[in-house]
């Protein structure tokens, strides 16, 4: 799970409620919605930390929501929605980047201390059970890339960028 080791910070709001029959356990109904006020969270992998995340997550036995979060993600601010039901969850997000950041996010990122500026960028993910897809995109507008040609790039140009990854 994509919540597994993930670390968060900060002050919330948790309005919960629970129906739990006696005489049929199996028909709980759970109603809530998690207000995050410039939370901080840490998820495992090559996820950047979210700072100052807000918005609210709303959620059931059934499904889970956030339609309106922001936070800031390497430097730059960020939009994010959240949507999931019968074991399957979408996220979307973008914003922008100051590649700068990745240097501090990812240090042992070797790429990471030739890229600099500040650039666009759009996320979709789409997990259920143990498989998930990602897609990052970018025009790399902005960023310079400090690599030998054909590699290299003016913060000037526009280079399209696509990364998707599939883990099964």
């Amino acid at each position: 799970h994509v919540t597994e080791g993930a670390e968060a910070t900060g002050a919330g709001k948790l309005a919960i409620k629970i129906d739990l029959p006696l005489a049929k356990p199996s028909a709980t109904h759970i109603d809530g919605e998690y207000s995050f006020a410039g939370n901080r969270l840490k998820l495992t992998g090559a996820v950047p930390v979210l700072n100052q995340l807000s918005g609210k997550l709303a959620f059931t036995e059934r499904d889970v929501r956030a339609p309106q979060l922001t936070a800031d993600v390497l430097g730059g601010s960020a939009r994010l929605a959240i949507a999931g039901s019968d074991g399957r969850t979408h996220i979307a997000a973008q914003g922008t980047a100051d590649l700068g950041q990745l240097r501090v996010e990812f240090p042992k990122a070797a790429m990471a201390k030739r890229v600099t500026g500040t650039t666009d960028w759009q996320l979709a993910i789409d997990a259920s059970g143990e498989a998930s897809t990602g897609t990052l995109e970018s025009s790399l507008r902005g960023a310079s890339i400090d690599l030998p040609p054909p590699l290299a790039k003016l913060a000037s140009d526009t280079v399209p960028l696509r990364l998707e990854r599939r883990i099964a």
